[in-house]
């Protein structure tokens, strides 16, 4: 970020997602530290990120619907702060 930090999320291509967790945490259990730092990549059919506009969700997720009205399944996973829009782009 501008003030020196990183991201805890990365979309490094259209299907990953980096997590990255940056401090050791207490491990309560246990009573001592639990090393967490480091990074996790997670691969999905398609992942957009932050820059993507409602059109462009719009785009990837329209098939999907079309095919729930034929009697698929589908599923959509929206992540995000609250209140940055995820409800709004869903709903168009």
């Amino acid at each position: 970020g501008e003030d020196g930090t990183k991201p805890c999320l990365a979309t490094p291509d259209p299907e990953a997602v980096t997590v990255r967790d940056p401090a050791p945490a207490e491990d309560k259990a246990g009573g001592g530290k639990r090393r967490r730092g480091g990074e996790r990549s997670y691969r999905y059919n398609r992942v957009l990120g932050p820059e993507a506009s409602q059109e462009d969700v719009y785009r990837l997720v329209r098939p999907l619907v079309l095919s729930t009205v034929k009697g698929y399944n589908a599923t959509v996973f929206a992540y995000g702060h609250t209140g940055s829009g995820k409800t709004h782009t869903m709903a168009g």
